[in-house]
């Protein structure tokens, strides 16, 4: 079975149409960086679509006795920030606020990245259009019902 940290990335900010992706860490060294190409991927690395990132942004290095993750700037031109402030080397907690350029990322613990197996349900608006829904109904039906059991 694959090692796996019990950890993920949530992307906060920038890659708008990536925005609320959740990517679990699996690997005990992770390279955060630029994608030369849409969709590039390589063992170890995540790569974000964000022109501010650097294509070695920095790296996440699993540490085992506190059983946590460390970020390690390798950017020479952008910051990495943990919580808003400058890094070179800072051990993470789970909830903190990763930013590389205008990337930002939230660590969490993997069971809060699990949703709900089945959408919300639309606001209904009377009792009438609740049992119209679960019973699968149309429109047509929903009128009949209406005329024959008025408000």
């Amino acid at each position: 079975m694959a090692w796996f940290s019990g950890m993920a990335l949530r992307i906060t900010q920038g890659e708008n149409e990536n925005r609320g992706e959740v990517l679990e860490l699996h690997d005990r060294e992770i390279t955060l960086g630029r994608a030369f190409g849409k969709g590039e991927r390589a063992p170890g690395c995540l790569f974000f679509e964000e022109p501010t990132v650097s294509r070695t942004h920095a790296v996440l290095s699993w540490d085992d006795r506190r059983g946590r993750y460390a970020i390690r700037h390798q950017s020479k031109t952008n910051p990495t920030l943990v919580n808003g402030k400058p890094v070179e080397r800072q051990l993470l907690e789970p909830g903190c606020s990763i930013q590389l350029g205008l990337l930002v990322l939230e660590l969490i613990p993997w069971r809060e990245t699990r949703r709900p197996s089945k959408p919300a349900a639309a606001p209904v608006r009377s009792a009438r259009e609740a049992l119209a829904r679960a019973n699968g109904a149309d429109r047509g039906v929903l009128a009949r019902r209406r005329r024959v059991a008025p408000r």
